[in-house]
C-alpha cells in the first residue's frame, strides 16, 4: 500500500446479475488511482466468482427463473410507453408515474428478493473491513482504512440496485452511486442519503420515484449515444460494435469516473465540488 496517506477512504463496487467482481475493473483503478480502496466483491446466486478452493459459483437456477420472469413483466410493462421511454427523457410526473408502476409489479417484487441477499454480502464484508482496521483480524489494510468518515458504494446494473438499499440501510455507509441499474425494493423509500444515477434515459424514466420520495440530494444524470454495457468494462471489451454505443469509449470513461469521484468526495471528503458544473468540464 502506498504511504503517501495514512489512511485511505473505502468504497465498494459491485457489478451486475450474471456478472463477475473483475466487470468493473476499470473503474475501481481509476478510482483507487484517486486516492480511494476499492473492494469489489461476488455475490451469491446472481453472477459468478471463485472461490478459495478453486470452485466457480454460478448464478442459481432459482436467481435464472425468477430474472426470466422479471424480464418478462418489465417488457410487457414498458411496450406502451415504447418508444418514447428508451429515446427520451420523459416529464417528472410521467416518469415518476411509470418508475412506480415497474417496480411494484409483481415480479419486480419477488426479484427485489435478490437486492436484500446482496445487501448482506455488503454488509458481511463491511463487518470485516472494520475488524481488519482495528487489528481484530490480521491484515495489510490494519489502522489503514479511513473509515470514521463512512464508505460510499458505486454499481453498475442490478448491483445499482443494491447500492440504492445499502445505502438505506446502513448507517456506515454515506452515499451511493447507480451505473445504469434500476432500483428493486426501494419504491416509496427515502434513502435519506445522498444518491446519484448515471444513466441513459431509459434507467432515468424507469428509476425517477427517487425526485419524490429521497429528502437528500438526489442526481440523474443522463448520458446520451451510449448502451447498458456502456456502463463497465463492457466498454472496451465489446467486439459486436452494435452492442456499443457512438460515444467516444475514453469520453465515457471519462464521465463515469468525475461525476463517481466528484460524487463521493463531496460528500465523503467533504471537499468543494460543484457536481452540477462537471458537464462543463468532463466534455472538453
Amino acid at each position: 500500500m502506498s504511504e503517501k496517506e495514512d489512511q485511505y477512504p473505502v468504497l465498494f463496487y459491485s457489478h451486475g446479475a450474471g456478472a463477475y467482481p473483475q466487470q468493473g475493473t476499470l473503474y475501481c483503478q481509476d478510482l483507487a488511482s484517486s486516492g480511494y480502496i476499492v473492494v469489489s466483491i461476488g455475490c451469491a446466486e446472481s453472477g459468478m466468482y471463485k472461490l478459495k478452493d478453486g470452485r466457480i459459483a454460478r448464478m442459481s437456477e432459482r436467481f435464472i427463473d425468477d430474472l426470466n420472469k422479471y424480464g418478462q413483466e418489465y417488457a410487457t410493462l414498458i411496450t406502451p410507453h415504447m418508444p418514447q421511454i428508451v429515446a427520451e427523457k420523459l416529464e417528472k410526473e410521467k416518469a415518476i408515474e411509470i418508475s412506480h408502476t415497474l417496480t411494484s409489479a409483481p415480479a419486480a417484487v419477488n426479484f427485489s428478493k435478490y437486492v436484500v441477499l446482496q445487501s448482506e454480502d455488503v454488509r458481511h464484508i463491511a463487518d470485516h473491513l472494520y475488524k481488519m482496521n482495528s487489528g481484530d483480524m490480521e491484515s495489510i489494510f490494519k489502522g489503514r482504512l479511513h473509515l470514521k468518515i463512512g464508505m460510499g458504494m458505486f454499481r453498475h446494473s442490478f448491483g445499482g440496485t443494491t447500492a440504492t438499499i445499502v445505502t438505506r440501510d446502513d448507517d456506515r455507509f454515506v452515499g451511493g452511486v447507480n451505473l445504469d441499474g434500476n432500483m428493486l425494493g426501494a419504491v416509496d423509500s427515502d434513502l435519506k442519503k445522498p444518491f446519484m444515477q448515471l444513466s441513459t434515459a431509459l434507467a432515468y424514466n424507469t428509476n425517477a420515484f427517487l425526485l419524490e420520495t429521497n429528502s437528500q440530494e438526489t442526481y440523474f444524470v443522463i448520458i446520451d449515444n451510449v448502451t447498458h454495457g456502456d456502463f463497465s468494462d463492457a466498454l472496451f471489451a465489446f467486439t459486436n460494435e452494435a452492442s456499443r454505443g457512438t460515444r467516444d469509449a475514453m469520453e465515457q470513461r471519462n464521465i463515469i469516473t468525475s461525476y463517481t469521484k466528484a460524487f463521493f468526495d463531496k460528500y465523503m471528503l467533504k471537499k468543494e465540488t460543484e457536481i452540477e458544473a462537471l458537464v462543463l468540464t468532463v466534455l472538453k
